[in-house]
């Protein structure tokens, strides 16, 4: 009798402490979980708030080159299509920017002026060239900026039309052609943000005359799988940025 009472005692005390145990057990794994999700979250955010960062500094860097070639073609209008030394114009806008590689003058789309020299590219009709026609075309018709590149990934050129105000209205005079570095502006945000610098980012640009996109800079490390995505509007040039942690 005393021995069934104890081992009746003996089985509810461990049921007892089976069941504490397993309610233990489920309220560890409820706030594991819970951590986890806090902690995803924490990090979406800091990801949201680096890419706007990000977007900021792209946006930035299309305004950049955008002013940069109006004043190029101020020079032009200022003067009825007659720049004069423009050598020493292009000289000051790639001076007082680092980003600034060259600025070049295109009247009726055919490259001449520019500084610093490039003799190679001086004659290099940008409406009729194979790599950069299209674009050029749609800047002449459209009136806005477009972002092209050649054989170098590291330099990014923007063409700007510059059209003079004539007795019969306004009419396409040529180009402003700037290359730019990307890489200048990406780094400096990089810098602004250096304790929770991304490992990974790529901007594209939208090519609005073939309907694609182009890469405009990445990061040296790969993008990882299901990457954090945003679209700016840049003028022509929508943006479009992937970034993971």
């Amino acid at each position: 009798m005393i021995g069934t009472v104890l081992k009746s005692s003996w089985q509810r005390g461990r049921h007892f402490t089976l069941m504490v145990f397993s309610g233990a057990m489920a309220v560890s794994l409820i706030i594991v979980a819970l951590q986890m999700h806090w902690q995803v979250q924490a990090e979406r955010s800091r990801m949201e708030l680096i890419a706007d960062e990000y977007m900021n500094y792209s946006q930035l860097m299309l305004e950049d080159v955008e002013q940069n070639a109006q004043f190029a073609g101020a020079l032009v209008i200022r003067q009825n299509g007659q720049p004069g030394d423009f050598t020493e114009a292009a000289r000051r806008i790639a001076q007082s920017d680092p980003a600034v590689q060259r600025v070049v003058l295109a009247p009726q789309g055919i490259m001449q002026v520019g500084y610093p020299p490039h003799p190679e590219d001086k004659g290099r009709n940008l409406i009729q060239d194979g790599s950069w026609g299209a674009a050029a075309r749609w800047s002449r018709d459209n009136g806005q900026l477009v972002l092209v590149q050649g054989s170098d990934p590291a330099v990014c050129t923007g063409i700007w039309p510059v059209y003079l105000n004539q007795a019969g209205g306004s009419t396409f005079w040529g180009f402003v052609v700037l290359e730019f570095l990307p890489k200048e502006f990406m780094e400096q945000a990089g810098r602004e943000n250096e304790a929770s610098h991304p490992a990974a980012y790529e901007i594209s640009y939208a090519e609005p005359w073939q309907g694609g996109e182009q890469l405009l800079v990445s990061s040296p490390d790969p993008l990882v799988s299901d990457p954090l995505e945003r679209n700016a509007l840049g003028g022509a040039n929508r943006l479009h940025l992937k970034l993971s942690p």
